[in-house]
């Protein structure tokens, strides 16, 4: 069974060649960042290391160099490693894999351990400064062991991401959190969220908003989620470790993702500025996300109900008029509609959007 071993030419050169002499791989795979400010430094580190290595591993063909993008980009990191990984399987499937991170950047190492919860014949290596142990051994806040900077996301990632993947519920959360823009003003919008059809949203239980408080509990605990209490809502964010969780697990296309999270960020967020009578906030970040998706009636909506708590009501009606412009079948908004023109006195306008509500949704004239 042959050994591969990938490792980063940086910092620590001597702390790597003890890696490579504890493990003895067939083939070491040195990778390098392109970036023209840290190139030559790295050459020489590849070219230390190719003097210093011992017999058999100083072999012409024992050693391949890799020049990746970015090491400090941590969705190129998981990019290029897949390839990288999956390139040395394809070819030999009973390969054992190490990866070295103890010379690594802090987005290298947690791309390097958010890989090694899917392919579970990886390895990770560190050789600490003060002693030789294993890195599960660690603690991320001992300086002396990690050298100039510790780590300290690095541990939570592994159980974390081991809980996530044996619990389906644990991961549709995070994935709703993140679709969500990383926030959201309740843990009965996540609920809603989460069961998806408007029909389920109406049969919500005690029961499952208990169930949903457990699992939040749970992510928090790992690191992944933090909570705070605002009267009686709760509000939940993704943290930062959350959010690197939550694109591993995601399918969406990069690009498209981040500006819908940030959109849908905004909302939120907007929400919680409403909830606590910040409206002119709350009126702000809806500015922002008409600017980017001018037709996004949710935000012409949000923005008219702000303006309506702060009494500019005419400017209110005029986002409303724009929001049933690219939605005109939604009730909820004629109703909205029809209480701003109640409060200015245009009370047949008033009654012919509460018809045209009823007459989109019978159910919908309830209190709101």
């Amino acid at each position: 069974m042959r050994r591969y071993l990938l490792t980063t030419a940086g910092f620590y050169r001597d702390r790597i060649l003890h890696g490579i002499s504890e493990i003895k791989p067939d083939k070491i795979i040195i990778i390098i960042d392109q970036d023209e400010n840290w190139i030559k430094f790295q050459e020489e580190t590849v070219a230390e290391l190719k003097t210093k290595l011992e017999i058999p591993w100083n072999r012409s063909d024992s050693i391949v160099v890799e020049k990746w993008d970015s090491l400090s980009n941590y969705e190129k990191c998981i990019g290029n490693l897949f390839r990288t990984i999956g390139r040395i399987r394809k070819t030999d499937p009973e390969a054992e894999i190490y990866v070295d991170i103890t010379s690594a950047t802090r987005l290298f190492t947690i791309a390097v351990v958010s890989i090694s919860t899917l392919y579970r014949g990886l390895t990770i290596l560190y050789t600490p400064r003060a002693q030789k142990k294993g890195i599960r051994d660690l603690n991320p806040k001992d300086r002396n062991d990690w050298g100039g900077m510790p780590i300290t996301l690095l541990m939570p990632y592994v159980p974390a991401l081991e809980r996530i993947s044996r619990d389906a519920y644990l991961k549709q959360i995070i994935l709703s959190l993140e679709e969500m823009g990383g926030i959201t003003p309740s843990m009965k919008a996540l609920l809603m969220n989460l069961k998806g059809s408007s029909k389920e949203r109406e049969s919500s239980s005690r029961n499952e908003i208990v169930r949903l408080s457990r699992h939040v509990q749970v992510l928090e605990s790992y690191g992944l989620i933090a909570t705070q209490r605002m009267g009686r809502r709760t509000i939940i964010q993704l943290t930062r470790v959350g959010y690197v969780v939550a694109s591993m697990f995601s399918m969406q296309p990069t690009k498209k993702r981040k500006l819908e999270n940030k959109i849908k960020a905004w909302i939120n967020r907007a929400t919680i500025f409403r909830n606590i009578g910040e409206h002119e906030k709350a009126i702000s970040l809806l500015n922002k996300v008409i600017e980017t998706k001018p037709r996004y009636a949710e935000a012409w909506s949000e923005k008219g109900s702000a303006l309506e708590e702060l009494g500019r009501y005419e400017e209110a009606l005029l986002c409303f008029d724009r929001a049933l412009s690219i939605e005109p079948k939604n009730a909820r908004m004629w109703i909205r509609k029809s209480r701003i023109l109640e409060k200015v006195g245009r009370l047949e306008e008033a009654k012919v959007s509460l018809r045209k509500a009823m007459e989109i949704d019978p159910k919908s004239l309830t209190p709101s």
